[in-house]
């Protein structure tokens, strides 16, 4: 496994993080590999931090993630593949590039490392591809003020892909349980399709609509139908289904007469009913027509009377 000797930070990136005291942004572009050789003059850190560019640049990747760790440390991650490697190298550098917000181009070479003992990264043979997940921890005069330069296709490592997938489930899952809130318990609801709120609400409006349709429901019929003890007039549905519209604005204005109960005037009224439980009913129509046959009947017998005297 390579080992690279501690990353130094090049005059230009020094001069970076200065202007971050000023109200400046600094943004991280992208980290390239190389495969420049360095000796030992070279490995000084004096001459380390008047690089301008890595001496070898082989391959660039973008970074996928930053992370804070102290007010003035942040920690780059970036995935390091060889899918599109067509020729192996050594890789014995690693540089860090970045520009100040708004800035054309990648920007200067912010800090530079160099591999004590470094690894062959292979070039992709077709079937697996190799690769390494980079760490990059980087000193900055206030890591507030910096960010990455990314686009769509910049890599994304698994275990960020986990930490957000957690994190856009917990959100959800709080969103979820307000929402219950708000709408109570699906289970309280009386009706039989308890499992979606839409269901259960079309279910309801079932039975409301035809009612609300013929504009008699009340709020107290609904509240009745919701609680299941809801019970139906059948004499005003037998009115509804065969009234016409004229009729039903006849029952709302409460001037409605019904034709079929005038034809019918001799239908026993309550009053003849209880009168008949109590014993003391007299059919009106029945004593008229007694009257009547008396009558008749003393007219014949004086007529008789008469001519036979």
């Amino acid at each position: 496994m390579a080992e690279f000797y501690a990353a130094v930070t090049t005059d230009a990136g020094l001069a970076l993080s200065a202007d971050l005291l000023t109200g400046e942004q600094m943004v991280f572009t992208k980290l390239v590999t190389g495969s420049g050789v360095y000796d030992e003059q070279e490995l000084l850190r004096p001459v380390l931090q008047k690089a301008e560019q890595i001496k070898e640049p082989r391959q660039q990747f973008e970074f996928s993630r930053i992370e804070k760790e102290t007010d003035n440390c942040i920690l780059l991650k970036t995935l390091i593949s060889n899918v599109n490697l067509t020729e192996g190298y050594r890789m014995t550098e690693i540089g860090i590039y970045a520009k100040k917000q708004g800035e054309e181009g990648d920007g200067i070479l912010y800090s530079l490392s160099v591999a004590r003992e470094p690894d062959f990264f292979p070039c992709y043979n077709g079937l697996a591809a190799v690769e390494i997940i980079e760490e990059y921890y980087i000193t900055v005069s206030d890591a507030a003020c910096v960010s990455l330069q990314t686009s769509s296709s910049a890599a994304v490592l698994k275990e960020d892909l986990e930490k957000l997938k957690a994190e856009i489930q917990e959100e959800l899952n709080k969103k979820i349980e307000d929402l219950q809130k708000q709408i109570g318990n699906l289970s309280d609801l009386l009706t039989e399709n308890k499992g979606c709120l839409v269901d259960a609400i079309n279910e309801i409006a079932t039975v409301i609509r035809p009612l609300v349709a013929y504009r008699w429901a009340t709020d107290q019929d609904i509240d009745d139908i919701i609680d299941e003890i809801y019970v139906e007039d059948p004499d005003w549905v037998a009115v509804i289904e065969l009234a016409t519209d004229s009729v039903i604005d006849e029952i709302i204005a409460g001037s409605y007469v019904d034709d079929h109960e005038e034809e019918c005037e001799d239908v026993i009224s309550n009053e003849d009913i209880d009168a008949i439980i109590a014993g003391t009913y007299v059919d009106e129509q029945e004593e008229a027509d007694d009257s009547t046959n008396r009558e008749v009947d003393r007219i014949i017998n004086n007529s008789f009377d008469g001519k036979v005297g």
